[in-house]
């Protein structure tokens, strides 16, 4: 019991010592603002009050950096350039088609005279028709610029179709003179000159894939 009363005493004495020592200092917590390690982290502050504890979340700004990102999307512009051949090939194709179906109605017209020695009006003029036709598919021709590699064949042709444009005025000239024997002649020269022209049409033909006498 004694024991018990020493160990009380001593108890009694230290409260005494602290409820002295408060006297002192001021044992009440401050009226202040406790940061926690998460507010210091910037994130909560909370607040603490002597008569008791509230927690007021800080507001947190958050601030997203956009960075705009410009794609420029560059268009590349192919521009598709003919080889001399292709452009050669389309060229020949442009000049015959110009040309093939008048040639084709004045050919039909002059092919199937009755009477060569005594031709109609229509067929008169079917020749003159011929004629100038010829004359301009010449001129035409002289100005495409075949590539070097089918300079020969190009020139070849062109040669022949000169000849029958020669003997198409010829004929032309005679009709329209009524004059037989020189029509004779003509019809003669042109025939003569178709067959001679056939090789290097028939070459220059090939080589392009299309007719030169029948439009597309």
């Amino acid at each position: 019991m004694a024991a018990r009363r020493t160990c009380l005493g001593t108890v009694l004495l230290l409260v005494a010592l602290l409820a002295s020592a408060c006297d002192g200092l001021s044992c009440s917590p401050e009226r202040g603002s406790i940061i926690s390690p998460i507010a210091s982290a910037g994130f909560v502050t909370t607040s603490m009050a002597a008569t008791g504890t509230t927690s007021t979340p800080a507001t947190v700004s958050t601030t997203t950096a956009s960075t705009a990102s410009t794609t420029t999307t560059s268009s590349t512009t192919t521009s598709t350039t003919l080889d001399p051949f292709e452009t050669y090939r389309a060229e020949m194709r442009a000049w015959k088609n110009t040309y093939a179906p008048d040639l084709e109605a004045s050919y039909t017209v002059i092919s199937a005279m009755r009477d060569p020695l005594s031709p109609s009006a229509e067929e008169i003029q079917a020749a003159k028709d011929l004629d100038a036709l010829l004359a301009d598919m010449v001129a035409d021709l002289e100005r495409i610029q075949p590539p070097p590699e089918w300079a020969s064949t190009h020139a070849e042709y062109l040669a022949s179709l000169k000849d029958l444009a020669g003997g198409a005025h010829k004929l032309a000239d005679a009709m329209e003179d009524g004059a037989t024997l020189r029509i004779m002649s003509a019809i003669t020269g042109i025939a003569s000159a178709w067959a001679r022209g056939e090789p290097e049409r028939t070459t220059l033909e090939q080589t392009l894939g299309f007719s030169l006498s029948k439009a597309d």
